[in-house]
């Protein structure tokens, strides 16, 4: 499936170092409604049914991620989005956009148009890697999304407070529209990981390259043990508030700890400080 835009990566935003997150990772985390905020994540990423609750310590790696439908606005949408085509709804983009939440559950059609979001409850790096689904269960090859140079000089520093939006809304144009790069495609396949540090295999590109099957295998039996996700349906098609997107672009105004919280969270039990791998099924149909 491809999501296209007018940049060439697909799945890509980070944090920048000179005005986000020090390179000791702690600028936000010196802000009280930060710090809180991260607490509520990791609150938030222990719940569930009862006998599926966990605790999530300080040090346990928690990531959050929003998906985003992008739907005509409405004259109470707090945030409006010009410049998107949609081939049948506004395909001279002159027309108001405003990012609608909706879970994993939800499938997206083709020719739609869609935006991610991502959180953290520790500050890390952040590595977006993909394969296409098909209806067979087999998959393309495994491609690095993100980071790349093409992308905020492949910066991908990312923490509490300043969610990461890829494509972000100063990006041409700021959201994905889904095209199905075959008839049998159920869906994408996105591998998130969060490190604490840099992951030393992987060269920053000048723009997305394929992976070796060998290696994301490698970082799945490393990373991607002991990982749960919450989901917390009850914000599906909540559109996205001012602060969440002031919060976006401008790391001078973080999210704080009333602030909604990312709607899927993923969470690594028993691994304090280590990083996490998890693996997202973005649904897609066709027309």
């Amino acid at each position: 499936m491809k999501m296209q835009t007018y940049f060439p990566s697909i799945l890509a935003a980070v944090l920048t170092l000179s005005v986000g997150w020090g390179q000791d990772g702690t600028r936000g985390l010196h802000n009280p409604a930060v710090e809180k905020r991260a607490e509520n994540i990791r609150k938030q990423a222990a719940t569930g049914p009862a006998s599926g609750r966990v605790t999530v310590t300080p040090t346990d790696p928690v990531l959050g991620m929003n998906l985003w439908h992008m739907r005509l606005a409405d004259a109470a949408s707090p945030v409006k989005i010009r410049g998107l085509q949609h081939k049948t709804q506004d395909k001279t983009g002159t027309r108001d956009w405003t990012p609608e939440r909706m879970t994993l559950g939800d499938a997206i059609l083709e020719d739609e148009l869609l935006r991610l979001s991502f959180e953290s409850a520790s500050v890390g790096y952040l590595y977006v890697i993909d394969r296409d689904v098909y209806k067979d269960g087999t998959k393309s090859t495994p491609t690095l999304r993100f980071p790349t140079k093409q992308l905020r000089g492949g910066d991908n520093l990312v923490g509490p407070g300043e969610p990461i939006q890829i494509p972000s809304s100063k990006d041409n144009p700021p959201a994905f529209t889904v095209v199905l790069t075959r008839k049998d495609q159920t869906g994408i396949q996105v591998t998130l990981i969060l490190s604490p540090k840099p992951l030393p295999e992987i060269v920053v590109p000048t723009k997305e390259s394929p992976l070796s099957e060998a290696l994301v295998a490698k970082y799945e039996q490393q990373f991607g043990t002991g990982v749960q996700m919450v989901e917390d349906k009850s914000m599906v098609k909540l559109v996205s508030t001012l602060a969440e997107n002031t919060a976006a672009s401008d790391p001078s105004k973080p999210l704080g700890d009333k602030d909604p919280l990312p709607i899927t969270l993923f969470h690594r039990a028993g691994h304090p400080g280590d990083s996490i791998l998890a693996t997202a099924l973005i649904k897609v149909k066709a027309r």
